[in-house]
């Protein structure tokens, strides 16, 4: 659906971009302020970056709070958790975090699901088993990916939307 001005937004937390510039100065109360003045139709949550020192139900558990913390600070719209893990991890990490939040769509970066397209691809195929075996038919938005090649092999193997910089270029 289309906000009342016509267009359809989709607003990315920049806590990503922060992390890979190591730009300490973008936290969750500057999200936060943008969040409850913007209508919005969906959002990323405010991610959290797998860290191999922390429990894995740590992890998961700060992933949900996270993503209810950006869904508590929107005006409007829906978010999208932002799920990290290690390829070895992801399907245990997306089952416990659809299990505790219940989102309409989730998301997943590219470069967290392995070292290369065969990885990456065979990784994103065992996560959408996973939302099948739930029989969960949660959509997928697989972050960082533009290359058309990229594009079609992902689809096949259960992603549903994607961005990248590509375009940029």
């Amino acid at each position: 659906a289309l906000s009342k001005d016509g267009f359809f937004v989709l607003m990315d937390s920049g806590h990503y971009e922060a992390y890979w510039r190591n730009d300490l100065k973008w936290t969750f109360d500057k999200l936060q302020a943008m969040l409850k003045e913007t209508d919005i139709d969906l959002c990323f949550s405010f991610d959290v970056f797998y860290d191999e020192k922390k429990k894995l139900n740590d992890h998961i558990e700060e992933t949900i709070k996270n993503t209810a913390m950006t869904g508590g600070a929107q005006k409007s719209g829906i978010t999208i958790p932002i799920i990290h893990a290690t390829p070895k991890h992801f399907p245990e990490v997306v089952r416990k975090v659809v299990e505790g939040i219940n989102p309409e769509i989730i998301g997943i970066t590219e470069r967290d699901l392995g070292n290369s397209l065969l990885e990456r691809a065979e990784n994103l195929r065992l996560i959408r088993q996973e939302l099948n075996k739930m029989k969960r038919d949660i959509p997928i938005h697989l972050l960082g990916t533009g290359n058309p090649t990229s594009i079609l092999i992902y689809f096949l193997c259960g992603a549903d939307f994607f961005d990248a910089l590509e375009w940029c270029k």
